[in-house]
């Protein structure tokens, strides 16, 4: 049911996400500079750079600081998790259900996840569809951090006043700005595509797990019910819950599951 192009695009999709990834850990991602004005419509000139922020900079300067735990907070969500994802959609994309262990069958039951999305596939899926948004944490800290460091002393209180008869009026400032880089904008372009590649994996495995039931039919009765004749439909609803409690706890699954009334 998934069109060719789309079945053979996905995995190089994918790798290449995991190369803009890379290219976004090892590159600065902002650089904080100080910058000269010497007019509203002059150019500006960067005069000092004072810091550039980049994931294995940022990581190094917290544990230099002993801020452990923010440094694994952003090693977890910045750098673990986005290739945590492309690995889990490229094996649920390529490899057989077969192939997936059945390990995540027990969670997806605890956390109420619709039946056709119970097998690990799906599972899996769900999962990234539910945590991979957190790797846009470093989005929002990059633009607090552009925010926060935005300022400016303007020097024209301080300098003499200019002539009347000066050529063009000046307003020199000093200014303090965050400026984003190359780094950032492959995060930002790879984190959302592969959001939006999580999608489309999870809505061909829905499409899927659909057809595959409506394929297979009604499941099949409890176990318990076979042995019985209320399970086979053969008794009246009175006769099935009385011979259900004449044999305990095994004829009351039989009953309920003949859709007997239970009396309660």
């Amino acid at each position: 049911s998934v069109p060719r192009g789309l079945a053979v695009s996905m995995p190089l999709l994918l790798v290449t996400l995991a190369f803009f990834f890379l290219a976004s850990n090892y590159m600065d991602m902002a650089v904080t500079s100080v910058i000269l004005r010497a007019s509203p419509t002059a150019p500006p000139i960067e005069v000092y750079q004072v810091m550039p922020f980049s994931l294995f900079f940022s990581i190094s300067k917290l544990r230099g600081e002993h801020l452990d735990l923010l440094a694994n907070i952003l090693w977890a969500f910045s750098f673990l998790l986005p290739y945590a994802k492309l690995v889990i959609l490229f094996v649920s994309w390529v490899a057989p259900t077969a192939f997936l262990p059945k390990c995540l069958t027990r969670w997806a039951c605890s956390a109420r996840i619709p039946s056709r999305l119970r097998a690990c596939r799906g599972s899996m899926l769900v999962a990234v569809d539910l945590l991979g948004k957190y790797s846009l944490v470093d989005v929002f800290v990059i633009q607090f951090i552009s925010v926060a460091l935005a300022g400016g002393l303007d020097l024209q209180d301080v300098l003499p006043p200019q002539s009347p008869h000066s050529p063009a009026p000046t307003s020199p400032a000093i200014l303090f700005r965050t400026i984003q880089s190359v780094g950032f904008v492959a995060f930002v372009l790879a984190t959302v595509t592969s959001l939006i590649a999580g999608h489309v994996c999870l809505h061909y495995h829905q499409r899927d797990a659909t057809a595959s039931s409506a394929a297979e039919g009604p499941p099949p009765r409890s176990p318990c019910c076979a042995a019985l004749p209320c399970g086979r439909g053969a008794l009246p609803a009175d006769a099935a819950e009385a011979e259900a409690q004449a044999r305990g706890p095994r004829g009351r699954c039989c009953a309920s599951a003949s859709g007997a009334p239970s009396g309660r």
